[in-house]
C-alpha cells in the first residue's frame, strides 16, 4: 500500500503551518502580524512573541531581495544543484529554493516568488527566480 504524499507532513504541521501552505498553494506567501504591536514575524505564529497578543494574516510581497544563499548538491538522478536561499520579503526573511549557478547570484539581488507544487512532498514550496 502506497503512502499518500505529504501524509506525515500534514499530520505533523500545526494549524499555522497548514494555513501558510494552503495560502502558498493558492499562490500567495503570507505570514502573521501582531494586532497590538504591529510586529511581523516568520514563521507565522498564533500569538506575538513580543507581547503575546493575537496575530492576523498578512500577504507578503511577491518580490524581494536575496539575503543569503548556499548550494545543495543532490544525487545524480535529481539533476543539477539547487540553491537554498533566504529572501527578504517585506519585513521578514523567508527560506526557499532557487536554480543555480551560484556564481551568478549576489546578496541583494532582486528575486520573484513563484510558489511551486512538489508532488513528492504533497505541498508547495517557495521557489524564487
Amino acid at each position: 500500500m502506497a503512502i499518500a504524499p505529504g501524509k506525515h507532513l500534514d499530520r505533523d504541521r500545526d494549524a499555522m503551518a497548514r494555513e501558510f501552505y494552503a495560502r502558498l498553494e493558492a499562490g500567495t506567501a503570507a505570514t502573521t502580524r501582531c494586532t497590538a504591536c504591529g510586529t511581523t514575524r516568520f514563521p507565522p505564529r498564533a500569538r506575538c512573541a513580543a507581547c503575546d497578543a493575537a496575530t492576523e494574516w498578512v500577504d507578503l510581497p511577491g518580490r524581494g531581495r536575496l539575503h543569503a544563499f548556499t548550494t545543495q548538491e543532490r544525487a545524480l538522478r535529481f539533476g543539477a544543484p539547487q540553491l537554498l536561499v533566504l529572501v527578504e520579503l517585506g519585513d521578514v526573511v523567508v527560506p526557499g529554493v532557487m536554480e543555480g549557478p551560484i556564481e551568478e547570484r549576489a546578496i541583494g539581488d532582486e528575486v520573484e516568488l513563484v510558489p511551486e507544487r512538489v508532488e513528492d512532498l504533497g505541498l508547495s514550496v517557495c521557489r524564487f527566480t
